[in-house]
């Protein structure tokens, strides 16, 4: 079961990046200057929406971060599409999405969340 009483999160999954990209602009623009949550992030190397470029750049960030954010996840399935969780689009990846689900869970024990 989700854990729902934890606030603020310690940490965040994403399906997508905008959650990281997210949280890594707004930690610059608070003034923090870093991340400071742990998150993990499963994305399609083959989706276009979000060049690998800029995954470098959220991960490195993330490396700059706290102790928690340090310890995030960004998982790219090479040949997988946008959307590669979503089960009823054509870039469905069902080895991905299992695979992906699967360490999110895990993750997620990991860290208190589950």
């Amino acid at each position: 079961m989700l854990r729902t009483d934890l606030d603020p999160a310690p940490a965040l999954t994403s399906a997508q990046g905008t959650g990281v990209g997210f949280a890594v602009e707004g930690a610059r623009r608070a003034g923090h200057g870093r991340p400071r949550r742990q998150h993990r992030w499963a994305k399609g190397g083959a989706d276009t929406g979000i060049p690998l470029d800029s995954v470098e750049r959220m991960k490195a960030a993330l490396a700059q971060g706290s102790d928690a954010a340090r310890r995030s996840q960004v998982i790219v399935y090479p040949h997988a599409q946008h959307a590669l969780h979503v089960d009823y689009r054509r870039n469905y990846d069902e080895a991905a999405a299992r695979d992906g689900w699967q360490r999110c869970l895990d993750w997620m024990r990991a860290n208190g969340l589950a």
